[in-house]
């Protein structure tokens, strides 16, 4: 055995180690797993163009979209804005498109419409012309919901004025700040289109010179606007006279202030529709037409609902009340009778100030031509019609649209002067010592006559302030006249209606005190059914109950009896009481009414 010593040990680590061998071994490379494609996504989206809306469909891969289909779901309809109300309520979608005849639309269509069963939203869109493919209402539905819009807008239900002074008609928002969008929820422009130029009208409007109706009825065509800015009530008048007179004629020519010839409305409506058109024509003027076509109902509530400035109240789905609707109208109608007529011919009588809220006066201006008072040389006044009734054709919708503009661009100095103006026309027009009721009236023509003023004063009416005054105390005059005098309305009615009562039932409801003898001498038998008291000469014992219930229906009987006191009717025998107590055949001492009709009126 060799034992290892130092020394050896020493030697031994001198000695070079052998190096150590690197094997290299190469691995075996693995094929690359090829790239997962990306899953190309689903495209779906709107476009609205010229041609149409559009739904796009297809796929959205890594080298950009790829287009399937585009499917027209109908005619272009732009979303404008979404709208809202002054309030923050009543959201809707600001809707425009054009229908088959060129004409532009825009809508407000409520936002709650889209949540609502149905698609009552659509037929809207079509009732205005607007073109769909009804297969695709899902998908039209779905673009109005869905798309982002970044522009809003205030909506207001009814033209006119809003509340910081600007005038809304269906297309335009006269006065509005730069910038700031305002809209009338309805759409509904034809009714306010224009045609023609502004220079055109106002040689149709010259043409009206010298002739009261005709200068009247554009005075007031532009008194609406007036209205907000005098605080006067709302309130009508009515062209009364033969159908050959040439009422429409001025009707006619009153329209093509704010719009062409659909801008005239019938009187044969519904109470919704009724509130409706007043809505639509707030703050600027409505004109119905025919007055004795409509029923004594339909003349009765739409007069009295007009002139009141609101609809009635109703009831929503759930039960709750629905907002009232509200207006400010200056109404221009026709009519071959006038209000009260109409509703005699039911048997009805005028509610208390009634016909001060709708004025009749004769469309006959009392110069053997109709309507008119002059004509131009060589023309006759059907022909003159006639011009008028093509030029409203070619020339409309501007004189109303001017008559705001200067209103709202004179820096308040404009309302004073409206102000100032109507107090004195007024005054010129209101004869003195007029019943209150007389003076209502004569405010309104007043009003009338301003707004010709201020039309005159602003280059829009090609008249003179002659003219305009002259006309408007000319048909307050016809008024009075016709009226009866400028006493109350209501105690003329009194006396009317006691003379009635005596001419329709003088023999047969009132039995003679004092009978004729027959050639023996005996006392004629006088046959009466339903006794309504006795009759001596002129003087007649009217029974208590059939004063009230028969003479008076309808009246308070204790006023009626007043008035005819203070007006000499009554002819009692107890000074200071209205009822007489006489000895009468088979009722003996009863108290009755004595009325003594003056000797001309026997």
């Amino acid at each position: 055995m060799s034992i290892l010593t130092e020394p050896k040990i020493e030697k031994l680590k001198r000695q070079k180690r052998p190096k150590k061998q690197v094997v290299s071994v190469k691995m075996e490379e693995k094929p690359e797993k090829p790239k997962k494609e990306k899953k190309a996504e689903r495209l779906e989206y709107f476009q609205n163009r010229e041609d149409g809306l559009f739904l796009i469909t297809g796929w959205m891969k890594e080298n950009g979209p790829e287009i399937e289909r585009e499917i027209r779901m109908g005619d272009s309809l732009t979303i404008r804005a979404r709208a809202c109300e002054d309030g923050g309520e009543g959201w809707g979608i600001w809707l425009e498109w054009q229908d088959p005849n060129g004409l532009q639309h825009r809508w407000v269509m409520p936002a709650a419409m889209l949540s609502q069963p149905g698609s009552a939203w659509l037929s809207a869109l079509q009732d205005g012309g607007y073109i769909a493919d009804p297969s695709c209402a899902a998908q039209i539905k779905k673009y109005l919901a869905t798309q982002t819009v970044p522009d809003r807008a205030r909506v207001t239900k009814k033209t006119g004025w809003t509340a910081d002074s600007v005038f809304v008609l269906p297309d335009a928002a006269i006065g509005a700040a730069e910038g700031e969008e305002v809209i009338l929820a309805a759409g509904g422009s034809a009714a306010y289109a224009q045609g023609g130029t502004m220079e055109g009208w106002q040689q149709l409007a010259k043409q009206a010179q010298g002739n009261s109706r005709l200068v009247f009825a554009l005075s007031a065509a532009l008194a609406g606007p007036l209205l907000y800015i005098t605080g006067q009530e709302s309130g009508g008048f009515n062209f009364v006279g033969a159908s050959s007179t040439g009422k429409s004629t001025a009707l006619r020519l009153a329209a093509s202030v704010w719009g062409g010839p659909d801008y005239v409305k019938s009187w044969r409506t519904t109470d919704n529709a009724a509130e409706g058109t007043a809505v639509f024509h707030n703050d600027s003027l409505l004109i119905l037409d025919e007055l004795g076509q409509a029923t004594a109902k339909t003349c009765s509530e739409m007069s009295y609902m007009l002139s009141n400035g609101a609809g009635k109240t109703r009831a929503s789905r759930d039960g709750t009340a629905r907002a009232v609707q509200t207006w400010r109208v200056l109404f221009l109608s026709s009519g071959e009778v006038g209000l009260a007529d109409k509703l005699a011919e039911a048997g009805q009588r005028p509610k208390a100030g009634q016909e001060v809220r709708l004025v009749d006066f004769p469309a006959d201006a009392g110069a053997g031509m109709g309507i008119f008072e002059q004509v131009e040389k060589g023309m006759t006044p059907g022909q003159t019609a006639l011009d008028i009734k093509d030029a409203v054709k070619r020339d409309y919708g501007h004189a109303g649209r001017a008559f705001v503009s200067a209103l709202v661009t004179g820096n308040g100095e404009a309302e004073k002067w409206v102000r100032d103006n109507l107090a004195e026309q007024t005054a010129a027009i209101c004869p003195a010592g007029a019943d209150g009721q007389v003076q209502r009236v004569a405010s309104r023509f007043a009003l009338c006559a301003v707004a010709g003023m201020f039309a005159v004063k602003n280059g829009i009416l090609p008249l003179t302030e002659q003219d305009i005054t002259s006309a408007a105390k000319t048909c307050f005059n016809s008024w009075v006249c016709n009226r009866g005098g400028i006493g109350s309305g209501e105690d003329q009615k009194i006396i009317e209606t006691l003379h009635c009562f005596i001419e329709t039932h003088g023999q047969s409801r009132f039995q003679d005190l004092n009978p004729a003898e027959d050639k023996n001498g005996n006392a004629r038998i006088q046959t009466v059914v339903n006794r309504a008291g006795f009759r001596d000469g002129n003087t007649f014992y009217i029974l208590q109950e059939q004063w009230k219930m028969q003479v008076f229906q309808g009246f308070d009987a204790k006023r009626a009896a007043k008035i005819l006191n203070e007006k000499g009717y009554l002819k009692g025998r107890e000074k200071g009481r209205l009822l007489s107590k006489e000895t009468l055949p088979d009722l003996g001492a009863t108290r009755c009414y004595v009325v003594r009709l003056p000797e001309s009126e026997e």
